[in-house]
């Protein structure tokens, strides 16, 4: 069985997510720490937003994020180009 994200492009996730206080950003931080795939994340309680970098599924983060009690919100989306293919030099 393929493990999750393991050979997907990477792309990067915003969620508008349910929380109210620093033991909720903690939980958030706890459930995508060690997460294969995840490979950078941030949160912002000002704005009740968490972004990922992942080669995860959109789907498969917001499962995580709600193992937490708390809602998420898909807000965007966008691949992670390779600089190797970058026009600008």
């Amino acid at each position: 069985m393929e493990e999750l994200g393991s050979s997907r492009a990477l792309s990067k996730f915003e969620f508008a997510v349910q929380m109210t206080c620093e033991k909720c950003a903690h939980a958030v931080k706890n459930v995508l720490q060690d997460v294969k795939g995840v490979k950078e994340f941030s949160i912002n309680m000002d704005s009740k937003s968490v972004l990922v970098e992942t080669t995860l599924l959109a789907e498969e983060v917001h499962r995580l994020l709600e193992t937490t009690g708390r809602k998420a919100v898909l807000k965007g989306m966008g691949t992670i180009k390779s600089s190797k293919y970058s026009a600008v030099r």
